[in-house]
């Protein structure tokens, strides 16, 4: 950029946080301002926060909306910030973060795309660095600070900038009302269908996760092949629950002809013929899995197809195929990668966990359609740079 030295903000909302403020600002601190706009707490945050340095204002955002939250604290900052870093109180900044960002800041700039752990083994891209001006938070739940009249100028960074540490005691029912809201403010919108439909399933909603997935794939919205292929692996999970194997089996052969080059896909298929004892099916699909190596960093991505999983899919497979140097093979690679997620745990079966994990599925916050709609509609230029 310029000598100029940039001045960085980090900001949040937050609404009783007491357990998170003083990691979350003693993590933030190489900023020149930390900005907190606090929706009510009723515990010790606002007190906290101040003494750990914060700048805290009082809001109140009626009828609740994430998207109104974040713009008024982002509208709290001074007009001469260079960089606004968006975080949530339970996300921690990673040592070296303001020297990456600096870095990477060239004159033009108006965004970082970082990495970002979810607390899986493998980080995923985020981008919630942006320019004082031309961006505005977007949409009740799920919200994204999207570009505002400005052509987009995006750098990617090859570093974890954050990490996620939720309290996973707090309930997640409030949630479905607001994406429902979203769901209902724009009908026609692929990317809150699939925010509800999956909310519904996690929340136990089986029948009206299907109907909303089913609704999915009728939208005008042109859908990618990925985000189709996303959405047959969520149908086939959510007949299996239903106790529907036919349907079940028949979403997860669609799910390989619609996104035939991601392990997902083959693991949905090799897990469902698993449980109907299809097993040169299911062993063919572990094979075709593992045979995939590049991992598209997409955000439907689940993390257990690029460990285990495949692995004790094979391993199960084999053990019914009657190849029983295979199968133990399998096994112990399963176990290698199980040991390195989790030391303390030590699986004898090689499908011991395989039916909780892969069934319900782990998927990160941001749907695969989201990236590639901000790559594709809008007109943007990319740079490379490493940390």
């Amino acid at each position: 950029m310029s000598n100029k030295k940039l001045k960085i903000a980090v900001y949040a909302i937050s609404k009783n946080e007491e357990k998170h403020v003083a990691r979350f600002c003693e993590a933030a601190k190489e900023a020149d301002l930390i900005v907190i706009a606090d929706t009510g707490s009723t515990d010790a945050t606002v007190e906290l926060a101040k003494k750990h340095g914060a700048i805290v204002h009082n809001i109140l955002v009626t009828p609740w909306r994430f998207d109104v939250a974040r713009n008024t604290a982002l509208s709290l900052l001074p007009g001469d910030v260079d960089i606004c870093v968006s975080m949530d109180l339970d996300e921690i900044l990673q040592p070296g973060w303001r020297d990456v960002i600096e870095k990477a800041w060239k004159e033009g700039t108006t965004r970082i795309a970082y990495n970002f752990d979810n607390g899986d083994q493998l980080p995923f891209m985020q981008n919630k660095i942006h320019a004082r001006s031309g961006y505005v938070w977007k949409w009740i739940c799920h919200e994204w600070p999207m570009p505002d009249r400005i052509e987009e100028v995006c750098v990617d960074v090859d570093f974890v900038m954050a990490k996620h540490k939720p309290d996973v005691s707090k309930s997640r029912k409030q949630y479905l009302d607001l994406i429902y809201a979203c769901a209902t403010e724009e009908p026609d919108s692929a990317r809150h269908s699939t925010y509800y439909a999956r909310e519904l399933y996690q929340q136990g909603f089986y029948e009206q996760s299907l109907a909303e997935f089913t609704r999915l794939l009728t939208l005008k919205e042109t859908i990618l092949p990925a985000d189709r292929g996303y959405a047959y692996r969520m149908m086939s999970r959510v007949s299996h629950h239903l106790g529907k194997s036919e349907d079940a089996l028949t979403y997860a052969r669609k799910c390989t002809l619609e996104d035939p080059h991601t392990r997902e896909s083959w693991c949905t298929l090799s897990w469902e013929c698993s449980v109907q004892g299809l097993w040169p099916e299911s062993l063919s699909a572990a094979m075709t899995a593992l045979s995939i190596k590049e991992r598209v960093n997409a955000n439907n991505n689940e993390d257990d197809a690029w460990m285990h999983t495949p692995h004790e899919l094979a391993a199960k497979a084999y053990e019914n195929l009657g190849v029983p140097h295979l199968a133990k093979a399998h096994a112990q690679m399963a176990k290698s990668f199980k040991e390195k997620e989790n030391p303390d745990e030590r699986s004898s079966s090689p499908a011991a966990d395989q039916a909780g994990s892969w069934s319900k599925g782990r998927h990160h916050d941001v749907p695969h359609k989201r990236r590639r709609v901000q790559a594709g509609e809008r007109k943007r230029r990319r740079g490379q740079v490493s940390a």
